[in-house]
């Protein structure tokens, strides 16, 4: 996948249906992200550092249609338990 840790200024990302199999590298330390569509995908890998993004980054963020491990769908669910967030899905 892309390294997106340089393109701070990024507010939409649309990588649905693109076959990638983990997290772009830098994902969660954009800041303005407003859309960041990775559905669809292989990714079942989602890494502890998710828990440090700001809520609002966290719900731009689509994960349907993933094959999650239990590990990443339990980090999602703790993270929208402690915010007070919807649920993100499990597909």
């Amino acid at each position: 996948p892309p390294r997106l840790g340089n393109l701070q200024q990024l507010t939409l990302l649309d990588l649905e249906r693109t076959g990638i199999n983990q997290v772009p590298p830098g994902l969660f330390s954009l800041r303005r992200i407003n859309s960041a569509d990775l559905s669809h995908n292989a990714i079942q890998h989602i890494d502890r550092s998710i828990l440090e993004v700001p809520p609002h980054n966290f719900n731009a963020m689509l994960w349907d249609g993933n094959p999650l491990s239990r590990p990443s769908r339990i980090i999602l669910r703790r993270y929208a338990q402690r915010h007070r967030l919807e649920m993100p899905a499990e597909h």
